[in-house]
């Protein structure tokens, strides 16, 4: 049976703009846009649709969101690729994220650096408390959204009952996604979780 897409689009302020694809299985999509921001459809599978959102934004030394720590980051204009991505990967609602922590997510990321001869990231306490704080809001908002920047890349996930094999394994099929996961200039990462009042957990993962 042909699944449906619906799409809603609303363009916020600063030239932001989010679109939202709803299905008929909870399968929904995500394309976040800053700036001249560009997005495209990267492919389906386990039950789940991929959009992704590469952004362009600008700071006195380097672009906003391109930064090597969560400093704040001023508004000159310089202009770099800042990459913050979502991934949505949902089964029933209800379900339990099978050790679905922050530490168990940073063993399988860099589980997948060291198979590409990269060294691993590091826990970073700001990026993580950032993160957390960030998963927190998209909690209790019931909304996928990236933040405005002052980290180097942003991955998202939303899922009802995913382990992290399987979170990670959604971003590594998502080329870009997966770019961020292999970037050799990335040293650092914090990852935060969240539940919603609807047993959705929201994930935010933040590298530097």
């Amino acid at each position: 049976m042909s699944t449906v897409i619906h799409p809603l689009t609303r363009t916020l302020t600063r030239g932001r703009s989010l679109t939202r694809s709803r299905t008929s299985s909870h399968d929904r999509s995500l394309t976040g846009s800053r700036g001249r921001a560009g997005s495209r459809a990267l492919g389906r599978s386990a039950g789940a649709l991929v959009l992704v959102g590469v952004s362009t934004l600008a700071s006195a030394a380097t672009a906003a969101g391109s930064v090597a720590s969560a400093e704040p980051v001023s508004a000159a204009p310089v202009s770099s690729v800042s990459p913050a991505l979502s991934v949505e990967l949902s089964s029933a609602p209800g379900g339990v994220a099978t050790g679905l922590t922050a530490q168990a997510l940073v063993v399988e990321v860099n589980t997948w650096r060291a198979a590409h001869g990269l060294a691993p990231v590091t826990w970073d306490p700001e990026l993580a408390r950032g993160s957390q704080e960030w998963s927190d809001h998209m909690a209790a908002t019931s909304d996928l959204h990236h933040a405005e920047g002052g980290y180097g890349g942003e991955v998202l996930y939303l899922t009802w009952g995913h382990d992290p094999e399987t979170a990670v394994a959604g971003w590594i099929n998502s080329p870009a996604h997966n770019d961020i996961l292999l970037g050799e200039r990335f040293t650092r990462i914090g990852i935060g979780i969240a539940r919603s009042a609807d047993g959705a957990d929201y994930v935010t993962g933040r590298f530097s």
